[in-house]
């Protein structure tokens, strides 16, 4: 899950003649006075760099001592701008769904305690990557057996179950929409980081990707939609 964290943020009413401005700052940010870093690609920014790390071990102690919730993974997003990442470890879809939601209220929560603003939008920062939503997707017909699983397969090891599924996501992709693009900002991101209606194991760009970094790989085969 991606998400920004900023220190401070301040939004004009909008009057007749004027629209609604934001003002947003961080450390982190190029328009800030003494700015961390001048690089346009922030992934896996190192402290103190980082300014947020200690923040994202906080909120993944916290979901996995007071949830339940294992984050596998954290680190700095793409976008130089405090832009957060937790990878949430796969689960059944109903607790799934529970782990998102509780990430989004630990996540808010802490940064408020904080004096600080955390953000899920799509496209906060003009220019920049933005963030998404990636959902690992896989179906298992008992505990053991991962149906998106295909040894035999060269290209990604995916079975032709798994195909049918990704096919399913493409052919009604548009309709999705209404559930991963749900608003006017989500369609910012897309126009900057356009995505191509296909799947792929190596292509970013593809709105459907099967990563393939470990052959055999029978449990944590699965297709990022």
């Amino acid at each position: 899950m991606e998400f920004h964290v900023f220190e401070n943020v301040t939004t004009d009413r909008t009057t007749t003649g004027r629209g609604a401005a934001s003002l947003m700052d961080s450390r982190e940010a190029w328009w800030s006075p003494s700015p961390y870093s001048y690089k346009k690609n922030g992934a896996f920014m190192a402290q103190p760099i980082d300014t947020l790390y200690a923040a994202r071990v906080q909120m993944s102690d916290v979901l996995e001592e007071n949830f339940g919730i294992t984050v596998e993974s954290h680190y700095h997003g793409v976008s130089q701008t405090a832009q957060q990442n937790l990878n949430i470890g796969m689960k059944p879809l109903k607790q799934g769904a529970d782990a998102v939601s509780t990430t989004k209220f630990v996540a808010k929560n802490l940064t408020a305690i904080a004096s600080a603003h955390c953000t899920f939008m799509p496209y906060p920062v003009e220019g920049e990557k933005g963030s998404t939503f990636g959902m690992k997707q896989s179906l298992f017909k008992t505990a053991d057996n991962n149906m998106f699983y295909d040894a035999s397969d060269e290209y990604a090891q995916l079975s032709q179950t798994g195909r049918y599924y990704i096919g399913g996501l493409l052919e009604h992709a548009p309709a999705l929409c209404v559930f991963t693009n749900p608003n006017s900002n989500s369609y910012k991101r897309l126009a900057a980081n356009p995505m191509f209606l296909a799947w792929s194991r190596l292509n970013k760009q593809a709105a459907v990707q099967v990563p393939h970094l470990k052959k055999n790989d029978k449990d944590g085969k699965y297709a990022l939609y």
